[in-house]
């Protein structure tokens, strides 16, 4: 993130959630295409005994960093869709969060490493 403070409004927290699924998708990209490379260098058990760790680490940082962009996704679903807030074009919920809404962004943040 170029700003290091962090715009605490409705504004702020889309940037920051647009900011961390890039940098989760980032992390999973990279995670998927150091695995295909581990898993190319495996051509007999030895191999796989060798580097067998790495690649199942691998897959794991991408399945986590895939966990944590579904698990944005389903925070931004539950403030779109909760009730009494009125939908207006242009946000990522139309309306102002409320303070529940901010604490489970940023504990989900927090969760993944952001």
């Amino acid at each position: 993130m170029e700003d290091k403070n962090l715009e605490i409004s409705a504004r702020g927290l889309e940037k920051l959630l647009v900011k961390s699924l890039e940098n989760f998708q980032e992390e999973r990209d990279l995670a998927l295409e150091r695995y295909r490379r581990q898993d190319e260098t495996i051509q007999n058990n030895e191999d796989f005994i060798l580097q067998g760790k790495f690649a199942v680490d691998y897959l794991k940082t991408a399945a986590d960093r895939s966990n944590a962009i579904f698990a944005v996704a389903k925070l931004v679903k539950e403030i779109v869709h909760k009730e009494g807030v009125a939908p207006q074009s242009g946000g990522i919920g139309g309306g102002s969060f409320d303070d529940e809404s901010k604490r489970q962004i940023l504990k989900i943040i927090r969760e993944n490493d952001v």
